[in-house]
């Protein structure tokens, strides 16, 4: 994990996850993916905002939330 700022919010810190490339390429990651576009969707201050969800161009998988 990385601490960040993100080019949309550059006033709010970022945590930038990667998961293992094992894990990237596990068919558990769709759901991964659909949970948080599903969470980002949400405006709660109990829960972290979701920035982004995808694969890198070498299919590792990250994700970007608020820290």
């Amino acid at each position: 994990m990385w601490l960040a700022a993100h080019e949309e919010t550059p006033h709010n810190q970022v945590a930038i996850k990667l998961f293992h490339p094992d894990v990237s390429q596990h068919p558990v990651m769709a759901q991964v993916f659909d949970e948080a576009r599903s969470i980002s969707r949400i405006a709660a201050t109990g829960i972290a905002k979701i920035y982004d969800a995808n694969f890198l161009t070498n299919g590792q998988a990250y994700l970007i939330q608020d820290y």
